[in-house]
């Protein structure tokens, strides 16, 4: 079964999609996460996170063609803005931040480069 095909399912209230779709991506979308940040715990609280919000929300999820590529997004997302708020509480100089951002926005646009090639492969 295709990803946009789960994904319906799943917005339609399908728990056995849910779980195959849980099951399909999660290695992926954790090695995504661990590439990003490193910390076992804090991707898998994130993927928890964002899993938990599809089937929770699945009655007001968008439509979505490339549900890898949708998850993944979410995940990168989620994981930087942890990244951001843990370097923000121990208290980094402004000009460590500022060097943080330039990296952080490098990786965003390394992803919306990423991203942008697969759907045109597609």
């Amino acid at each position: 079964m295709q990803g946009h095909e789960l994904w319906q399912k799943i917005r339609n209230g399908d728990r056995a999609a849910f779980e195959k779709l849980y099951n399909d991506y999660y290695a992926f979308l954790f090695a995504e996460g661990f590439r990003i940040c490193g910390n076992k715990e804090q991707v898998k609280d994130c993927l928890h996170e964002i899993l938990l919000g599809v089937w929770v929300n699945r009655g007001k999820l968008p439509l979505v063609t490339y549900v890898g590529i949708y998850l993944r997004t979410a995940v990168r997302r989620k994981i930087m803005a942890v990244v951001k708020k843990n370097i923000a509480s121990q208290g980094l100089s402004q000009d460590d931040r500022d060097s943080l951002q330039v990296e952080l926005s490098y990786e965003a646009l390394l992803i919306q480069l990423e991203e942008d090639q697969e759907r045109k492969e597609k």
